[in-house]
């Protein structure tokens, strides 16, 4: 049977603040995958819902680890928190890149980890931010 849809949960750090992704993708061939991305970073000043969609290139896709990297774009959409009146939020363009290490084990579960260096920008404001982050992915 061979597993074409992955769900992976990511939980880290991204631009200092703690985050969590929801990355669900689609396996277009062995070494590649499309993937989608929803999740948020929860700041002191401001909460920040990041979305996209991009790919993955798997180097060694039928190997149990198997490092990886990948792009994406999408948006950054920033909400300040209630008590904060002098924060600017707003909404920006966002690309990222980087790669990382997948492991599978038994049971169509893997764990994966993620370096990526984002780059959110409008026409008037262009900030670099980098992810460090760990995944728990299942396949179907």
């Amino acid at each position: 049977m061979i597993e074409n849809v992955t769900f992976a949960f990511s939980a880290g750090i991204l631009g200092g603040d703690g985050m969590f992704l929801f990355r669900p993708a689609v396996l277009l061939a062995p070494h590649v995958s499309l993937e989608a991305m929803v999740g948020e970073t929860v700041g002191n000043q401001a909460d920040v819902i990041y979305t996209g969609g991009g790919f993955n290139a798997y180097l060694f896709p039928s190997s149990p680890v198997t490092p990886f990297v990948g792009g994406a774009a999408g948006g950054a959409f920033g909400r300040k928190k209630a008590d904060q009146f002098a924060v600017r939020t707003g909404n920006y363009s966002m690309v990222n890149v980087g790669g990382g290490l997948m492991m599978s084990f038994k049971k169509r579960i893997s764990v994966r980890g993620d370096v990526r260096h984002y780059v959110i920008f409008n026409a008037d404001h262009t900030q670099r931010i980098q992810e460090y982050s760990g995944a728990l992915a299942v396949f179907f």
